[in-house]
């Protein structure tokens, strides 16, 4: 069992929406967890559930993009 959390700063100059050049900047939010059963010594199963969040300071219409993306996952294994 596991669990993260991450924050990015990221910076894009340079812009250029309707002749202006903007500066767009985004906060990138992801936090995510996991689990792993070993149905033997050597077989497991497992899943994970990982969110993402991009906070832009421009709309749509300006060249930024701001979304919610949600992801899970379902995962069997094998080690030797």
């Amino acid at each position: 069992v596991g669990a993260f959390g991450k924050y990015e700063y990221r910076r894009f100059r340079g812009f250029t929406v309707g002749g202006v050049e903007r500066n767009r900047n985004d906060n990138v939010f992801q936090a995510g967890t996991q689990a792993d059963f070993f149905i033997a010594h050597w077989f497991y199963m497992g899943a994970s559930y990982i969110a993402t969040i991009n906070d832009s300071n421009l709309d749509l219409t300006q060249g930024g993009i701001n979304y919610t993306k949600h992801l899970v996952l379902g995962r069997i294994g094998v080690t030797y």
